[in-house]
C-alpha cells in the first residue's frame, strides 16, 4: 500500500496504490473465479504481450495416418492433423470513480485516505469478479463481450468453425431433457459416457467439473445419495469434498443458464488475456462539480482447444 500523506489527494493515493496493486488484484479475481482456478491448474491461463487476438492450436486426434511396410514409398502430401483458431479478446471496464464530495469528506485525515483507497480497490476487485463470472456463464453475449461457456460448449460455429461441418467440433449435449427428478442422471451419464468415448484419442478423462445454477444443485442433490458424494485430490479444483458424479464434482454455478449443466474438461479451455486490471488515467466526469473517474480495465477471452471432450445438457424443468 502507498504512504499518504495529509497533502495527498484520494486520486494521487489510488494512482499510486492501485497499479502497485494490478498483480494481486487479478490474481484475487481469478481465485474467485472456479473456471479460471480450473483453467489454471493445466496452464490454460495464457498472458499475451499484446495484440488484438490469439491462435489457438485445437488439441484433438484427427485420425490421419500412414501405415507402411520396410522399404514402402509413402506420400508426403498428407492432410495437416492441427486445425487452429482465430480467438478476438474482448475488453472489460470497472469504473473507479473519486466524487468531489468524498474528496473533501477525506481530505488531510491519514487514516481515512487509507481506508477510502483500499475499499476502493475491493471494489474494483468484487466488480471485477462479479463482471467476469456474470459474462462467462452467458450465451449470446454481444460481439464486444467474451464468448461465454454455454456457446463454448455446444454443436454450432464458433470462431470461424462450425460443429455442422465439422463433427470433431461438437461439444456432447442431451437435449430436452425434461424432468430432471425422471430423466436428470440418466441423461447426465450419457453425456459423461459420450464425452469419454468421443475423446479417447484425444487423452480425455472423466470431467473435471459439472456445473449447473441453484435450480439444478439442489434438484442433484435431492437424487444425490451416498454413491454421490467424493472425497478427492481433485486436478484442478484442489481438496474436494462434497457432491459428484461418477467421479466428477458437481459444483453451483449462480449465473449459468437456467434448466442447463455443463461437464468441463479444463486441460482443453483456456482463457487469454492481455491486460490484467490495470488502471487508466482519471479525467473528469462532464457536467459535475470536481467528480473524476478513471477504469481498472482487463483484456480476454475464453476459447475451448478441444470442445468434443465438453459436455452439456439443456432442457431441464425441475
Amino acid at each position: 500500500m502507498a504512504t499518504a500523506t495529509l497533502s495527498m489527494s484520494l486520486e494521487d493515493a489510488i494512482v499510486a496504490t492501485l497499479p502497485k496493486y494490478d498483480k494481486t488484484l487479478a490474481d484475487n479475481v481469478f481465485l474467485n473465479n472456479a473456471l479460471v482456478k480450473g483453467v489454471k491448474k493445466y496452464d490454460g491461463v495464457i498472458r499475451m504481450k499484446g495484440g488484438n487476438e490469439k491462435v489457438i492450436n485445437l488439441e484433438y486426434a484427427m485420425g490421419n495416418e500412414v501405415w507402411f511396410s520396410r522399404g514402402e514409398t509413402i506420400s508426403d502430401d498428407t492432410p495437416d492433423t492441427m486445425g487452429r483458431i482465430s480467438v478476438p479478446l474482448k475488453n472489460l471496464a470497472v469504473p473507479v470513480k473519486i466524487l468531489w464530495e468524498d474528496e473533501q469528506a477525506n481530505k488531510g485525515d491519514e487514516t481515512k485516505i487509507i481506508d477510502y483507497v483500499e475499499a476502493k480497490i475491493k471494489n474494483v476487485e468484487s466488480t471485477g469478479s462479479d463482471r467476469l463470472e456474470y459474462r462467462s456463464w452467458q450465451a449470446g453475449n454481444a460481439a464486444n463481450v467474451v464468448t461465454g461457456i454455454p456457446d463454448l460448449i455446444g454443436t454450432g460455429s464458433i470462431f470461424g468453425l462450425d460443429g455442422a461441418t465439422y463433427d470433431w467440433w461438437q461439444s456432447q449435449v442431451q437435449t430436452t431433457i425434461g424432468d430432471f427428478d425422471t430423466n436428470g442422471l440418466d441423461k447426465m451419464g450419457a453425456v459423461h459416457t459420450a464425452m469419454l468415448s468421443k475423446g479417447k484419442g484425444d487423452g480425455a478423462k472423466i470431467a473435471d467439473v459439472c456445473m449447473g445454477d441453484a435450480d439444478f444443485y439442489e434438484a442433484f442433490l435431492q437424487k444425490a445419495d451416498e454413491r454421490h458424494y467424493l472425497t478427492k485430490e481433485d486436478a484442478a479444483l484442489g481438496p474436494y469434498k462434497g457432491p459428484g458424479f461418477r467421479g466428477t464434482p458437481v459444483m453451483l454455478a449462480p449465473y449459468a443458464p437456467a434448466g442447463e449443466f455443463v461437464m468441463l474438461n479444463f486441460k482443453f479451455l483456456k482463457l487469454i488475456y492481455a491486460i490484467d486490471f490495470e488502471l487508466t488515467k482519471f479525467k473528469d466526469v462532464p457536467k459535475t462539480v470536481g467528480d473524476r473517474v478513471a477504469y481498472s480495465v482487463f483484456r480476454g477471452a475464453w476459447a475451448p482447444s478441444n470442445r468434443r471432450v465438453q459436455g452439456k445438457g439443456t432442457g431441464m424443468t425441475y
